[in-house]
């Protein structure tokens, strides 16, 4: 009975062993973008003067994913080595299109205004945008940073 039990507990303990890499192996990765100061310029209608903050997210990895939320950190310190410091301050982005299915090799993109963001960026060090999906426990994380102001006089 003690060798069936070992011979058991062998052969569960490899095929978990074995589920966990494939889990690994395959799985969805998404690849982020984040762009700010973006003007939209619409033929036949003409330039809408609103700065918006850019996302683009897509599927590098071989499964499918669903894109579920988008959250905003702010930190009063860089964090450097603390890289899992608590934020000071946290929230969540709303977009049209989410949640957002993503097949591997697909891209997702979205525009948002990114007035009352920068504003409340100035105040911190550093924020990162954060994105969670439903392949994954943790988010993909990209700094966020603001270009300066438009000098050039754009035409209306």
């Amino acid at each position: 009975m003690v060798t069936f039990l070992a011979i058991w507990g062998a052969v569960l303990s490899s095929a978990l062993g074995g589920f966990e890499v494939m889990k690994f192996v395959y799985r969805a990765k998404l690849r982020v973008e984040v762009g700010t100061g973006f003007i939209t310029v619409m033929p036949g209608v003409g330039i809408d003067h609103t700065e918006r903050m850019s996302f683009c997210v897509s599927n590098v990895g071989s499964e499918a994913t669903t894109l579920t939320n988008i959250t905003f950190r702010a930190f009063e310190k860089a964090r450097g080595w603390k890289r899992w410091k608590r934020p000071s301050r946290q929230g969540i982005i709303t977009v049209r299109q989410i949640p957002a299915r993503l097949e591997p090799g697909s891209i997702w993109s979205e525009m948002v205004p990114q007035e009352s963001m920068r504003e409340f960026a100035a105040n911190f060090a550093e924020c990162v945008i954060c994105f969670h999906h439903s392949m994954a426990r943790q988010p993909v994380a990209a700094s966020l940073t603001f270009s300066g102001q438009i000098d050039a006089e754009l035409p209306t």
